[in-house]
């Protein structure tokens, strides 16, 4: 993905969909992308519309790509060459059910990282969210939560330190390629001080400020999160540096992060 999905690639090769309505909120896991999406969809023109998997699957579509695996390189290859406008296009098509009727929507499937290029592409007006949160906070928090088998790389602490820190590594290349075409908000800064970080999040996504995304945690709907309790919640900062009460148990965790040199605080 580092060597193909490049500045030039994205210059070139067409023009994607014009529409404006999605926002995408990626990351990992746990990481809090739910508080997120819970603040931007409080707001009165955003419907929230879950997980959804029809960006990839409108990639597989239209690449004809017939693998079991989710992911692969044979995939990323074959999507480096797809008409963008007909990818955003069938996307959007294939969430014409889940959007809801307010203007904007949001798609809080967090391995959508994988895909940021091709959602730059193929929807170059929507917007990208992406958490960041600290190292061993984000992987203590994969690893004690039981996913089946969606993130098998979260049941070994050393296999989850290098997962997350090859998740680093492409984030810093989309963050040196495509400088200002997403955002990233602190998971800990919008925590601990919910106001300003929440209204320079509605700032970039062009939205005015409404009092509501403060409330997020009043909102009726359902959630598909693994805390669906904690959402109904105002935001708390319990979870930051959870992970130092189990340091020694941790430490495998830690110096596999530490020698893929992602620095531990």
């Amino acid at each position: 993905m580092r060597e193909h999905y490049t500045a030039a690639w994205l210059a070139n090769n067409g023009r994607g969909n014009p529409d404006r309505s999605p926002i995408f909120v990626l990351g990992q896991p746990r990481t809090g992308t739910t508080l997120v999406e819970r603040i931007i969809s409080s707001h009165s023109q955003v419907h929230s519309a879950g997980e959804l998997q029809q960006l990839g699957l409108a990639v597989r579509r239209l690449s004809n790509y017939r693998s079991p695996k989710r992911f692969s390189a044979e995939l990323f290859s074959a999507a480096r060459s797809l008409d963008p406008a007909q990818v955003g296009g069938l996307y959007l098509q294939t969430c014409s059910k889940m959007r809801g009727d307010t203007p904007r929507f949001v798609d809080k499937l967090p391995q959508n990282y994988l895909l940021l290029p091709l959602i730059l592409k193929a929807l170059p007006n929507a917007k990208i969210v992406h958490l960041v949160r600290d190292p061993m906070d984000a992987c203590f928090a994969s690893f004690k939560q039981l996913f089946a088998d969606a993130y098998l790389h979260s049941y070994e602490q050393r296999e989850m330190a290098r997962h997350h820190a090859r998740y680093r590594q492409l984030m810093a290349t989309w963050r040196e390629r495509f400088p200002g075409r997403f955002f990233d908000i602190s998971y800990e800064a919008t925590a601990r001080d919910l106001e300003p970080n929440a209204r320079s999040l509605l700032d970039y996504l062009e939205l005015p400020w409404e009092d509501a995304c403060l409330d997020f945690h009043r909102q009726d709907g359902a959630v598909s999160t693994a805390r669906a309790v904690q959402v109904r919640e105002p935001a708390h900062t319990r979870s930051i540096g959870r992970w130092r009460h189990y340091a020694d148990q941790l430490r495998p965790m830690m110096e596999a992060l530490e020698g893929a040199g992602v620095a531990v605080d």
